[in-house]
């Protein structure tokens, strides 16, 4: 058999096509092959679809589960324990998140800690904490009520958050479980309407008033065991507040 040489061609450049049989489809046809392709489409769509939904509920499930690890649900013994047998804890600690910035879609993470759990008589009520905190601002809020709980008037809350205003709804038992910017924004809402709203504003002024109050004192605490002075001042100050001793709270103007 003759040896091809090295730069012979072995095949032709030109394809070989078989056209025979190779008919323009009817249009019995062609309305077949349609039908079949949106058929497919139409499958591929609902797949699509399916899956989608899926992520977004394995994103919510996980989001679930990372919050209830974050927020675990309080009994009344873990808030005796913090409170009660750890009176000394006085360090802030921020919730969660650590942001200092303030946005609608990520809110001031106020400094929490243990002792705001002083407020036991809405345990029977309240929901758990990963329930009701969030990063997302309070944007507007509808207040409906009262609520009989058998314990404390109540009311409920219906909020929108963030720019994408989810709506979230909660009573006043879940204000201790709220990140503190929450009450200060509500607050601040009902008072365009305060004589409506008196005496739910005066569950959320005491929240504010006594959340204050308790990061004065702690304020003080750091600074005697620093041996600084304290950084909370009071709008009524008295005038010899710069010498004042560390340990000495002044809690007329708070």
């Amino acid at each position: 058999m003759k040896e091809p040489k090295s730069k012979e061609k072995l095949f032709d450049d030109e394809p070989i096509i078989d056209d025979e049989g190779d008919e323009e489809p009817d249009e019995a046809e062609l309305k077949r092959r349609n039908a079949r392709e949106a058929e497919l489409d139409e499958h591929a769509h609902i797949v699509r679809d399916v899956e989608e939904k899926e992520n977004v509920e394995k994103e919510a499930y996980a989001t679930l589960k990372s919050r209830m690890m974050l927020f675990p649900k309080w009994t009344l013994k873990q808030i005796q324990n913090e409170v009660v047998d750890l009176p000394g804890q006085c360090w802030l600690d921020p919730v969660a998140s650590f942001d200092v910035q303030n946005f609608q879609d990520s809110q001031l993470d106020h400094p929490l800690i243990p002792k705001a759990f002083r407020f036991c008589a809405f345990m029977k009520h309240m929901k758990p904490q990963y329930e009701t905190w969030s990063i997302h601002e309070i944007v507007a809020v509808k207040v409906t009520g009262p609520i009989e709980t058998g314990s404390f008037p109540n009311a409920m809350f219906y909020v929108a958050r963030g720019s994408a205003c989810q709506t979230y709804k909660f009573t006043l038992a879940d204000l201790p479980c709220l990140n503190p910017h929450d009450w200060i924004v509500l607050y601040n809402m009902l008072l365009r309407e305060k004589k409506k709203y008196e005496p739910v504003m005066i569950h959320l002024k005491l929240m504010i008033k006594s959340y204050i109050q308790e990061v004065g004192t702690t304020d003080v605490d750091i600074a005697t065991v620093l041996r600084t002075k304290p950084s909370v001042v009071p709008k009524e100050a008295p005038n010899n507040f710069e010498k004042l001793k560390p340990g000495k709270i002044y809690k007329d103007g708070l």
